[in-house]
């Protein structure tokens, strides 16, 4: 047996490099990287409101979440009993670590409609109610397990809104009367 010296095996190590260098030129040259998609905002069309962020994992699948996720290994994450969706796959992830992106803000959505809601006038506000926005959403979706705190609120002081029985929440999102989902700032007329 031969002994290979660091020279050498840098040697075979650069070679190798040009080899993937010269593949990947020609995979690009027939296309091969334009059937992969680039995440952009378009992502959140037709999504709820309260999903403001969107990242490509390590296989080209992409997840939104409602809070700011995080690396986890080799997947995105954003915590226990935290809200993320699947939207699907065939994403570019050669650089899937770099690619969480924010929602660009539109509307104005959970707490922070309804305190504008409130200060054009509204008496009350039908919302769901929690320790935050997410909290509140959580419980709604998870209506089946534990009954939604939908509550009715008509007046925001010292960082919590209060329900007309006179108890505070940190988190109050918005509802429709009619479809019982949440609203947007276009369909509270702001």
């Amino acid at each position: 047996m031969s002994k290979v010296t660091k020279k050498q095996l840098q040697q075979k190590i650069d070679r190798q490099e040009t080899r993937i260098d010269r593949l990947v030129g020609m995979l690009a040259k027939k296309g091969f990287y334009d059937k992969f998609k680039n995440l952009d905002q378009s992502i959140f069309d037709d999504e709820p409101p309260h999903l403001t962020w969107a990242a490509i994992e390590e296989d080209g699948s992409v997840y939104l979440f409602a809070k700011k996720p995080f690396i986890d290994l080799h997947k995105w994450a954003a915590g226990v009993d935290e809200i993320e969706v699947y939207v699907g796959n065939e994403y570019d992830a050669s650089n899937w670590q770099n690619s969480l992106i924010e929602r660009e803000s539109k509307e104005l959505i959970g707490s922070d409609l309804c305190r504008a809601m409130l200060a054009r006038g509204d008496l009350m506000v039908v919302v769901w109610s929690g320790r935050s926005d997410d909290d509140a959403r959580l419980q709604a979706k998870n209506a089946d397990l534990i009954d939604p705190a939908i509550n009715i609120v008509s007046h925001f002081n010292g960082g919590y809104f209060y329900d007309v029985w006179g108890s505070g929440h940190k988190g109050a999102v918005p509802i429709s009367l009619s479809t019982g989902l949440e609203l947007t700032s276009s369909e509270a007329g702001l």
